[in-house]
């Protein structure tokens, strides 16, 4: 189950002497770790048509943004989101 958007999730980095087999930080369990998280981000996105990293409404916060085909990745600035880049689809 996904953490996003309660909460951050809590991963252990695996060392170089980690084996995938480990009982510390097991392999598997990374992956689906990652593939609940990804899934969740992308779902919101999606869904909604809007992920923000950071508040709706807070200086120096992030949103994506879908309309139509096109992705906008935008920043909160001074009370309103401006545009950085415009990723238009096919």
């Amino acid at each position: 189950m996904a953490s996003y958007p309660v909460s951050v999730i809590s991963l252990t980095n695996p060392t170089g002497g980690d084996r995938l087999g480990s009982s510390t930080v097991p392999h598997s369990t990374q992956h689906i770790n990652l593939n609940n998280e990804l899934t969740a981000l992308f779902t919101q996105l999606i869904t909604n048509g809007t992920l923000y990293l950071g508040g709706s409404t807070t200086d120096s916060s992030w949103r994506l943004r879908l309309s139509g085909n096109d992705l906008y990745v935008e920043h909160y600035e001074t009370d309103t989101w401006v545009e950085y880049v415009k990723i238009e689809g096919a």
